[in-house]
C-alpha cells in the first residue's frame, strides 16, 4: 500500500516524491482505484431535464432527471468558516438563545441561506423558526414546493437539539409582492437610459432577500422599507442627484390583478411586513428629469 494525499475539493491524488512519502514505481498500469468520485458542489446542483445520459446502460435505456438536483455544497470559504466558529463554540450544537435557534437551522442543510427566529414560546413550548432556502438558477424566489422536503430536514435537526419541552416550528419564508414608483433627478448630460437601468439594478438588489439589505447580507426578516432608504442610491449611483419621491405598493392582496400599483394611487413612503417576512420586487417604474446646471 502506498500513503497519498487526497483534495476534497478538487480531487487530486497526491504521492510522495520519495524524500516526503513513497514514489510510485515507474511505469503505466501501476495504481488501482476501485471506486473514485469528484463531487462537483454546488456546481452539481443542475436544473430538471439536465441529466439525459445513462453512462452504465448506453443507449439500453434514457434517464431525464424531472426535478432539480439538490444537496451539492461548495468547500467553506474562510469568510464563511469565520462567521461560523463563533456559533460552534456558544450553542455547541444545543439551540437555547435566538440566535442558536438561527446558526443550527442554517448549518443543518447546505440548502438553507438564512434563517431568522423571533425568539417567542407559546405556552406548548412552541418556537417558529423562519427558513429561506437557496435559490436555484433561474429563481427569483424559491419555490416553495421544492422546499418543502428542506423545511421537514431542518425542522428534524432542530428537534434533535432542543430542550426537551421546546417544540420547534420551522416554515418557509413568506414574501409580500411589491411594486415601486421612484422619481429622480439626474445631474446634467446622465445617459437616462442607462441611468434608469442602473438604478432598476440597485432596486433590486436592495430589496434582495439575499444580497440586500443596509449590510448586503440581505433583507432583514420583517424590516420596514421606508421612503427615504432609497436616498442611498445618490451615492452610489453618481449621476443621480436626487431622488424626488418613493410610491410603495404593497401588492399581497392584488397578485391576481395584471396592472401595476402606481395606476391604482400614489403608493405609501413606508410598508411593513405584517404577515411576511420578506419583499418580493414585481415591478418598478423609475421616472427621470434632468436638473439645471
Amino acid at each position: 500500500n502506498r500513503v497519498f494525499v487526497v483534495d476534497p475539493v478538487d480531487g487530486p491524488l497526491t504521492f510522495g516524491n520519495g524524500i516526503r512519502g513513497r514514489m510510485l514505481p515507474v511505469g503505466s498500469n501501476n495504481v488501482v482505484v476501485d471506486t473514485y468520485h469528484v463531487v462537483p458542489g454546488e456546481r452539481g446542483n443542475v436544473g430538471p431535464g439536465t441529466v439525459v445520459v445513462n453512462d452504465t446502460l448506453g443507449d439500453a435505456a434514457s434517464v431525464v432527471n424531472l426535478l432539480p438536483s439538490a444537496g451539492g455544497r461548495d468547500a467553506e470559504t474562510i469568510d464563511e468558516i469565520t462567521r461560523r466558529a463563533p456559533g460552534i463554540l456558544t450553542n455547541r450544537d444545543r439551540a437555547v438563545t435566538t440566535s442558536d435557534f438561527e446558526i443550527i437551522a442554517w448549518e443543518s442543510s447546505g440548502e438553507v441561506a438564512r434563517a431568522a427566529c423571533g425568539g417567542q414560546m407559546d405556552g406548548d413550548g412552541k418556537v417558529e423558526v423562519v427558513v429561506l432556502p437557496k435559490r436555484r438558477p433561474g429563481e427569483v424566489i424559491p419555490d416553495p414546493f421544492l422546499a418543502e422536503g428542506l423545511r421537514d430536514h431542518v425542522s428534524r435537526y432542530l428537534k434533535k437539539r432542543c430542550l426537551i419541552n421546546v417544540d420547534p416550528v420551522v416554515r418557509l419564508a413568506r414574501f409580500m409582492p411589491l411594486d415601486l414608483n421612484i422619481s429622480m433627478r439626474l445631474r446634467p448630460n446622465a445617459n437616462v437610459i442607462q441611468i434608469r437601468e442602473q438604478a432598476e439594478r440597485w432596486v433590486r438588489d436592495f430589496l434582495d432577500p439575499y444580497k440586500g439589505g443596509l449590510d448586503g447580507d440581505g433583507w432583514p426578516f420583517g424590516g420596514t422599507l421606508y421612503g427615504q432608504d432609497f436616498a442611498r442610491m445618490v451615492s452610489e449611483i453618481s449621476e443621480v442627484r436626487h431622488v424626488v419621491s418613493v410610491g410603495l405598493f404593497d401588492m399581497s392582496a392584488a397578485e391576481d390583478r395584471a396592472g401595476p400599483g402606481w395606476e391604482e394611487g400614489e403608493g405609501d413612503d413606508e410598508i411593513v411586513l405584517s404577515g411576511h417576512d420578506l419583499f418580493y420586487v414585481r415591478r418598478i417604474r423609475i421616472t427621470s428629469e434632468e436638473s439645471s446646471r
